[in-house]
């Protein structure tokens, strides 16, 4: 058993290459635990995370990728794991996974108790091949030998991961977002305008699969020519030209309008009449809890943390997964709005702080 030490030092690694759902849900996180433990961060990549961990007092360490070799990356993990001795390392993504387990296990090895984690914020977006197998299966060897725990952050993704892992291995510990934080950034006046404002905001790749989005704006314009349609896509990506290019060549009008990253979103998503999630494939996306703190109707693709988070209200649930299945739901929707689906209780960032807390106790105290 670990001797348990108050506060528990806590050892996030993280990416933080981009601001996306991963790295939005390690910040709300952090700012729980800071009160609840001693975190400290190691993040591979300035930007947007480390900038926001910092201005939280948050010890963050920044170990770029861009100018460290992997190799180089471990041995830095070494010497933090060696000096700041936490009781936990908790990894994020697979790089992080394998790097922040092997350093946590030599650690272990030269007497260093504790135990190490991770949190799987999604399914995989691509088939892995040649030396990303060869990763793949190494992240695999790390979760199945090295860490105490894997933790899912919705119950389809839970399921999932049984494929790989023994149920005695995996925890759901869901995201949470901070309700109160969310609110503070909203302007006291909100958009008023006789229109209905339908959004999408994710990273604009593939996996998100934003062509639906403009396709089922063009149907509804179409279907609807009564409605002052404006459609609205939040984020930025590798697909961001080849998207405009599909917008323009659309019937919208100039009804769409590409606003890029957005930071913070919250301001924006406050006056949008309608969020569509049209992912292939989620967890459980921070936007989409963000959506309904603030109270935004969420119309979303009925998959993994999706379904469980709008469980009961099937008229938010799109089962045909094409630009006519969201179009019919969403004309559905405003000729008849169902009553607004609040954000559930387990899906605050208090909630989520005080399980993730719990397991790291519960863990050390078997260790």
């Amino acid at each position: 058993m670990v001797k348990l030490e108050h506060p528990l030092r806590v050892l996030h690694i993280v990416s933080g290459d981009l601001w996306a759902g991963a790295e939005a849900q390690v910040f709300t996180l952090l700012g729980q635990l800071q009160a609840l433990a001693a975190p400290k961060v190691v993040v591979l990549n300035p930007g947007e995370l480390a900038d926001r961990l910092r201005q939280l007092n948050i010890p963050t360490i920044i170990l770029p990728e861009a100018n460290l070799s992997s190799l180089q990356i471990f041995m830095q993990l070494l010497k933090i794991i060696y000096t700041y001795k936490p009781h936990v390392v908790h990894t994020h993504r697979q790089k992080e996974n394998i790097l922040g387990g092997c350093a946590f296990a030599v650690n272990r090895l030269l007497g260093r108790a504790g135990v190490s984690v991770r949190t799987v914020h999604g399914a995989a977006e691509f088939s892995p091949r040649g030396l990303r197998r060869v990763q793949e299966y190494i992240n695999t060897w790390v979760g199945r030998y090295i860490q105490s725990q894997l933790i899912a952050v919705s119950e389809d993704l839970r399921a999932q991961l049984l494929a790989t892992f023994k149920a005695n291995k995996l925890t759901l510990v869901r995201n949470g977002v901070d309700e109160q934080a969310l609110r503070a950034l909203l302007p006291s006046h909100l958009n008023t305008e006789q229109a209905f404002h339908v959004g999408i905001v994710g990273r604009l790749e593939t996996v998100k699969r934003v062509d639906i989005f403009l396709a089922m704006a063009a149907q509804l314009t179409s279907a609807a020519p009564s409605i002052n349609w404006q459609f609205h896509v939040i984020g930025d990506g590798s697909l961001a030209a080849q998207l405009k290019a599909t917008a323009a060549s659309l019937p919208l009008d100039g009804r769409v309008q590409f606003h890029g990253q957005v930071n913070p979103v919250a301001p924006l998503l406050a006056q949008l009449n309608m969020i569509v999630m049209c992912s292939d494939h989620e967890g459980t996306p921070m936007v989409a809890l963000e959506a309904l703190a603030l109270g935004v109707p969420l119309l979303a693709h009925k998959v993994g943390g999706l379904a469980e988070l709008l469980a009961g209200c099937e008229a938010l649930l799109v089962s045909d997964h094409s630009p006519e299945g969201y179009a019919d739901k969403l004309l559905a929707y405003c000729r008849a709005p169902c009553a607004p689906v609040s954000l559930p209780a387990e899906y605050t960032a208090r909630f989520n702080a005080q399980a993730m807390l719990a397991l790291y106790n519960r863990l050390l105290s078997a260790a």
